[in-house]
């Protein structure tokens, strides 16, 4: 039995020596780091630096700013494998713009998790509470001061500064008729200011506002209400091609001039009020459905060249508004707005260069630069440092030396 334990020992000197030897000719490997980013991350960071690890292993309970990130992506680029996991932070983004329209009001687009609430808030402070389910939420502001942000438990999206614009003037193109005068009326009660070309009889026209050629420098959009824009198509086309934004409603969709241009065309088949129209057909396959009802499209978009275009088939939406409901004048202005907001030529008042400004969507840019997270528990050995300690080799080794030292000593004194 003592026979049997003294190779046992014998075994675990060898072993122990053996794999001294092994650790002491092999190439020295760097460490491992694993940090809980609770104030320790700036450190790890500095430490990473100044001695190369072979791997650093983070776990974030908030996501950090843009100096630690683009920190850490230097650090994985210069060979340290970087793996990180944030269990408990929801992706958040925001995205924040001046809508093109008198009022200046900014829409806020804001993305994030269904089971967390977001908090929207300006400098002033929080505003709403916002759940982002499987599409983005979106908010219209009449004002904001400062920096508008979106912040979940440990992530905060701040948007860059949202730059005003300058809204000019529009041309509506019409016939005499009820549509032509209460899109005049929803329009500059919503605060733009309208020329207009009404053809009241073959060849006769009255005009309204200013009388001036059509071109970005002094119009924002033109709205086509029917076929009285036969005689400005050329126009038309030509301030599409420098930028501008057009408004094809009802038969002008129908217009020869128009058809390499809009969206689609007005059919035969008509939809029941309040706003009533036809159906659009030949949808273009680079055109965008706006609106449709029971699956039948009626408002479409499309860009064409640098400008935007959308046809509508609706061709008599004043019957919206005359009816009894105490909003109807509201909701029919506020459409009236929001299709020609869609594609109205607005440049900002001063360009300005936010790049690098705002932290837009702080999740996504972090797995951008050190790619998804990791599942991997946290504080697990990497592959090349499995082997023991060489303290506690060499612990074994004397243990197991002495153990049989001594055995062989009392067998013979025995």
């Amino acid at each position: 039995m003592r026979s049997r334990a003294e190779w046992a020992l014998r075994a675990a000197v060898l072993t122990a020596l053996a794999l001294l030897l092994w650790r002491t000719a092999r190439p020295p490997e760097s460490p491992e780091a694993t940090v809980t980013t609770r104030g320790a991350l700036s450190r790890a960071l500095a430490d990473a630096t100044r001695e190369p690890f072979a791997a650093l292993s983070l776990d974030f309970d908030s996501v950090p700013d843009r100096v630690h990130r683009d920190w850490l992506g230097a650090i994985r680029a210069a060979g340290t494998s970087v793996t990180w996991n944030a269990r408990e932070l929801s992706p958040v983004a925001i995205a924040a713009a001046m809508v093109p329209e008198p009022e200046g009001r900014i829409r806020v687009v804001v993305g994030g998790s269904d089971t967390v609430g977001v908090v929207l808030s300006d400098a002033l402070g929080a505003i709403d509470t916002i759940r982002a389910g499987e599409a983005p939420a979106a908010r219209l502001l009449r004002t904001a001061s400062g920096t508008l942000s979106a912040a979940a438990p440990g992530v905060r999206a701040t948007a860059p500064p949202v730059a005003p614009l300058r809204v000019r003037r529009l041309l509506l193109l019409g016939s005499a008729g009820w549509e032509s005068k209460f899109a005049i009326a929803a329009l500059e009660e919503a605060g733009w200011t309208v020329d207009a070309r009404i053809r009241v009889a073959p060849g006769v026209e009255t005009r309204q506002g200013a009388d001036m050629s059509l071109d970005t420098a002094r119009y924002s959009a033109v709205i086509a209400l029917d076929g009285a824009a036969a005689q400005s198509a050329g126009a038309i086309v030509r301030y599409l091609a420098a930028g501008g934004g057009a408004v094809l409603a009802g038969a002008a969709t129908r217009l020869p001039a128009f058809a390499r241009i809009t969206p689609a065309s007005a059919g035969a088949r008509r939809v029941a009020e309040p706003r009533s129209g036809l159906v659009l057909g030949g949808v273009k396959s680079d055109a965008v459905v706006l609106e449709s009802r029971a699956d039948q499209p009626l408002v479409a978009a499309r860009r064409s060249g640098t400008g935007r275009i959308i046809a509508s088939g609706y061709d008599e939406t004043w019957k919206w508004r005359m009816r009894r409901a105490d909003d109807a004048p509201a909701a029919h202005r506020e459409w009236w707005t929001a299709l020609v907001s869609a594609v109205a030529y607005a440049p900002p008042v001063t360009p300005g260069d936010s790049l690098g400004v705002g932290d837009p969507a702080p999740v996504a840019a972090l797995t951008a630069i050190l790619g998804p997270p990791s599942d991997r528990t946290r504080g697990s050995a990497a592959p090349g440092s499995r082997l023991p300690p060489a303290w506690l080799l060499f612990g074994v080794l004397l243990a197991a030396l002495i153990g049989e030292t001594v055995s062989r000593r009392l067998r013979g004194a025995a």
